[in-house]
């Protein structure tokens, strides 16, 4: 059939095909969400204009794909604010539904984020804490170094409120050291 040498190539042709294939299906971006959106979002965001960054957050939407699920978090993120955990809620669903087994920079750590974020305004800190230490998990294996060090400063915040300092410390000076790795 296949003498070794043959056989030596074909694994090899399998491997090269099996990483591209597992990196496409992990990769997913929004180039409509560039600095310029950004920068028009974070201002809206930031004097509390919250309809006004929500109408801005469904152009997103209206893209579908890796765009709708950044527009979804972009939404919950600006009900965080007052706390309605079930609008939080039904925007992060779709955000996670919409991006699947795909990784996105800015969609898969804040459904985590924000998904920790209900549960310590609910006074679940335990569960808070798992979805924060997910996202360190998950930040540090896509080398996404901002959201790693959040995660441990959200972290630290939570153990902090669990009168846990021990474990709160560790965090905070692995969240400096992450942060201090920071080039931006």
């Amino acid at each position: 059939m296949f003498n070794q040498f043959q056989l030596k190539g074909l694994l090899l042709l399998l491997l090269v095909c099996s990483s591209l294939l597992t990196k496409a299906q992990h990769d997913c971006s929004c180039a409509s969400y560039n600095k310029s959106f950004r920068d028009q979002y974070e201002a809206l965001f930031s004097m509390r204009k919250l309809d006004s960054a929500r109408l801005l957050s469904n152009s997103l939407i209206k893209q579908k794909g890796c765009c709708e699920a950044a527009g979804n978090i972009l939404v919950a993120n600006t009900f965080l604010i007052d706390k309605q955990f079930d609008s939080i809620g039904k925007f992060v669903d779709r955000a996670e539904k919409l991006i699947g087994n795909n990784y996105d920079t800015l969609v898969s750590p804040e459904i985590l984020r924000l998904r920790g974020a209900v549960a310590a305004g609910k006074a679940d800190l335990d569960k808070a804490a798992s979805y924060y230490a997910e996202g360190i998990e998950q930040s540090k294996k896509h080398q996404n170094l901002k959201y790693a060090a959040r995660f441990c400063n959200e972290l630290s915040h939570t153990y902090g409120s669990m009168n846990k300092p021990e474990p709160s410390l560790k965090f905070l000076k692995e969240g400096a050291a992450i942060a201090e790795q920071i080039k931006d």
